[in-house]
């Protein structure tokens, strides 16, 4: 097993596409009904909270993919892999532990911040505290990156990798005329098209609307 790091470039480049995604939602393209909104490509998109129909479909092609993940020996669950990573040098334990740990101290400093804000105090101290805040989430992303690189190819993850991408294709419209579509014809449309940034999106606003949809 190769130890598996995402690179710096990876990574800044995923933080740019998720907080481009999620400043998009808190300016508003979250309506009501679960609905969530976006113009891509001068296309307008829709991701929809499933119905009833839709999530008998995801179940049940989930539960078929566990049971060829199962049955195959290309994935390993993870409390396995942790193993085999722990061999290798690599504790993911200690990592989720020290992540845990960071965001507790985050909170910490979240919440000094807040009575600081209400204080009179030196501009000083406030930027002293937000740095802080800033150097913990930096350290929280790059941990949370590593912990993926290392888990991303378990049985569980890949799960629910496939449940997530499928739900998004059960559940993202784009708007033809006044009409709205389904945004592709199927799933191997989806996964096959050209353009990440567009799945990436429809895949973060399905974890949003439809987040309690995809249990492993």
């Amino acid at each position: 097993m190769e130890d598996k790091k995402l690179s710096k470039e990876q990574i800044q480049d995923a933080e740019e596409q998720i907080e481009e995604a999620m400043a998009e939602v808190e300016t508003g393209n979250l309506i009501t009904d679960n609905i969530l909104t976006f113009t891509f490509d001068e296309v307008e998109y829709k991701v929809i909270r499933p119905t009833f129909s839709k999530r008998v479909e995801l179940r049940e092609k989930m539960s078929k993919k566990k049971l060829d993940m199962i049955l195959g020996d290309t994935y390993l669950p993870i409390s396995l892999l942790k193993e085999k990573w722990l061999a290798k040098g690599i504790d993911i334990n200690k990592l989720e532990e020290k992540m845990k740990s960071l965001n507790k101290d985050k909170e910490k400093y979240q919440n000094s911040l807040g009575k600081l804000l209400t204080e009179d105090n030196e501009r000083d101290n406030l930027e002293s505290y937000k740095d802080r805040i800033k150097g913990i989430d930096e350290d929280i992303n790059k941990l949370a990156f590593q912990i993926m690189g290392c888990l991303d190819i378990s049985l569980e993850s890949q799960l629910e990798n496939y449940g997530f991408s499928y739900l998004a294709y059960l559940i993202s419209e784009k708007k033809i005329g006044d009409n709205w579509v389904n945004a592709f014809d199927t799933y191997e449309d989806f996964v096959n098209f050209d353009d990440d940034r567009l799945i990436n999106k429809l895949c973060l606003y399905t974890s949003l609307v439809g987040r309690d949809e995809v249990q492993v």
